[in-house]
């Protein structure tokens, strides 16, 4: 076997895929100036955004999978290109989300997608949103969907529709309550 030819295949893959994790870690030593501006590009792009949980161990917050995107290292934030992610809370699946382009801010723990937003919900169950452009505010436990909103809601066993609306301007969804407001 070739010597070179596994580091060739570690570089690749560095440059592939990008992981962000430890929200809300303390870094062991201060970074200096340059590396604190560090920016990281990339073509087929995975974000797994972690959090303590109770028990010590940690637990999802973001997996996102893009095409490309650009990683602010310092910040813990970045600008994705034809993304594919699942949104958790407490480490259980809420939702998974379609956009062509993500900004997220760990620190802010804010995502902004756009360009044609496609939301699946988890809970609550069955339901499916999409939108122009949305906010999720994830310490808020709240999104908000801007532009063509509309949404359906199925019963995920039987099938039956329990709502549906659209085309709105703004819809306000709470995640934790499960309730959606219509300004």
């Amino acid at each position: 076997m070739n010597s070179g030819r596994p580091r060739t295949l570690v570089r690749l893959m560095s440059s592939l895929i990008v992981v962000l994790s430890g929200c809300g870690a303390e870094p062991s030593k201060k970074p200096d100036e340059a590396a604190s501006r560090r920016q990281v590009a990339a073509k087929k792009v995975l974000v797994a955004w972690q959090e303590p949980a109770p028990n010590g161990t940690v637990r999802p917050i973001l997996e996102l999978e893009a095409e490309s995107g650009t990683l602010q290292e310092d910040r813990g934030s970045g600008s994705f290109q034809r993304t594919r992610s699942k949104v958790y809370r407490k480490g259980v699946l809420i939702a998974e989300l379609r956009a062509p382009a993500i900004d997220a801010e760990m620190g802010a723990r804010r995502i902004i997608a756009s360009g044609g937003v496609h939301i699946i919900g988890h809970q609550p169950s069955g339901l499916q949103m999409d939108a122009d452009r949305l906010e999720w505010l994830l310490n808020e436990d709240r999104i908000i969907a801007l532009g063509r909103v509309r949404f359906v809601q199925r019963d995920r066993e039987r099938g039956t529709l329990i709502a549906e609306g659209g085309l709105f301007d703004r819809i306000t969804m709470y995640t934790q309550r499960q309730r959606i407001t219509i300004p």
